[in-house]
This record gives structure tokens, sequence and C-alpha cells, in this order.
């Protein structure tokens, strides 16, 4: 986590100049149970709305996996297929 920490300036720089990505994807997005940093629900949602992602928000911790684990799966399972059978 350190290293990641480190370098976040690089990464977001990184990212910036690749611009949006065309690829499928699945976005799970928690709100810290009501602690989430501001405008992180909102960035999140224009970013697969601009990029034709899917977005699922929940009510929940920031490690989802320890939560809704078997959400989770269904969710992933369901995207996934759907993108086989397109």
């Amino acid at each position: 986590m350190i290293n990641e920490a480190r370098t976040v300036v690089d990464d977001a720089r990184t990212v910036s100049l690749a611009g949006i990505p065309n690829i499928p994807f699945l976005l799970l997005v928690s709100n810290e149970q009501g602690n989430v940093a501001e405008g992180w629900i909102t960035h999140s949602a224009n970013f697969a709305t601009q990029s034709g992602g899917q977005i699922e928000f929940f009510n929940a911790g920031h490690y989802l996996h320890h939560y809704i684990a078997e959400v989770i799966a269904s969710l992933s399972s369901e995207f996934i297929t759907d993108i086989l059978n397109d």
C-alpha cells in the first residue's frame, strides 16, 4: 500500500493521458456506509456513464467482498455472461 501511495500521482497522469477505456467493466462502488469522500459517488457514476461501463452502488463498508460476497459473485457472473453473449 505504501508503494501505491508513492506512485499515485504518476498513475493518475498515466490514466489521464490514456483517456477513457473502451472496454466493458463492472464498477462496484461502496458509499463507505455514509463516510465516502466528497464527490466519489458522482465521479464514479460519471466515469461509468462516459465509458459505457456498468456501475452498482452499495451501502456497505469499503471492503465490499466482506459484506456482499454472494452479490458480487452473482453480478460478476451475469456481467461476464452478458459480454460473452453479445
